[in-house]
């Protein structure tokens, strides 16, 4: 007789129905995320098709479309694991994987149908390019969403680095609404020199990523997520893991460089800067949480 119980089959008929509704949620909210961000970045701005007309030609606003895209498929497949704060086999990581690529791929006819409104409306934007964006962005989104189920500090990076690059996209909107955003950057508009818009940026951005870096970090370190990672495989993940957020973005910046065969060199360092800070200031975090930890300790 074996000395192993096995759980009722009400309650594993329960934990079959959770696993199913977990990957359907994937597929859900990717589309949601993919098809809510696209409408959204068309309808206040940040997406308004300016092509050459910007001084930063089409560039910038192709890489916040794969951007945009991927961060809908990685984030939609690592939902589950963050509400369900557990890990996930090899085998469901794929499944959620491909569930949240093929629901991001629900912002295709929605692209295509916001291109048909701008050409309306005299726009050149293409349907054929806009929907090879969005393409890119699900194969991006899918590569990135391999880290981002396999890690709650990445998935918590990439959710806090899309908040922060909407409020950054918006207030650049705001303030220069005739120039395309760069993604990641917040820019004060036309009035200040271009030397002084790029070193504000990069200071603003580098000490974003300072902040959610220690977060991240210091949140991982308390909460016991790296607990069962140990190694080199181990150690890398804790340097890589924070730095996923602004490292999605830099890879969009430059998938979408590639594509239109040109590339800011600026705004490509300022990103990389951003993924290294957001690396270094990881473990600051994970310092502070243990510091605090072992003081802690002592006073009880």
């Amino acid at each position: 007789m074996s000395g192993t119980r096995q759980p009722p089959n009400d309650a594993r008929g329960g934990f079959r129905d959770r696993r199913a509704l977990a990957a359907i949620a994937s597929a859900v909210i990717a589309a949601v995320l993919g098809v809510g961000q696209l409408w959204f970045g068309h309808a206040v701005g940040v997406l308004a098709w300016r092509g050459n007309a910007s001084i930063t030609g089409t560039l910038d606003e192709a890489a916040v479309v794969i951007w945009l895209t991927a961060a809908a498929v990685s984030l939609g497949a690592a939902a589950p694991m963050l509400i369900v704060r557990t890990r996930l086999s090899v085998r469901r990581r794929l499944t959620h994987i491909a569930l949240a690529m093929f629901g991001a791929c629900l912002t295709a006819p929605v692209a295509t149908a916001i291109a048909a409104w701008s050409q309306m409306y005299g726009g050149d934007l293409s349907q054929l390019r806009i929907t090879r964006l969005v393409a890119y962005g699900v194969v991006l989104g899918g590569l990135a969403a391999w880290v981002s189920v396999q890690s709650q500090p990445a998935a918590w990076s990439l959710l806090y680095w899309i908040a922060m690059g909407w409020i950054l996209m918006w207030g650049s909107v705001s303030v220069a609404p005739n120039i395309s955003p760069i993604l990641g950057h917040l820019d004060p508009g036309p009035e200040w020199s271009v030397a002084s818009r790029q070193w504000q940026a990069r200071m603003v951005l580098i000490a974003i990523a300072m902040v959610l870096g220690v977060a991240v970090g210091a949140a991982a370190r308390l909460l016991g997520w790296w607990r069962n990672r140990r190694g080199l495989s181990g150690q890398v993940t804790r340097l890589t893991s924070p730095a996923t957020g602004p490292g999605l973005m830099l890879a969009a910046y430059l998938v979408a460089a590639a594509m239109d065969s040109q590339i800011r060199l600026d705004a490509v360092v300022n990103l990389a800067t951003a993924v290294l800070v957001a690396a270094a200031s990881a473990c600051l975090g994970v310092a502070l949480a243990r510091h605090v930890t072992l003081t802690h300790a002592r006073l009880s």
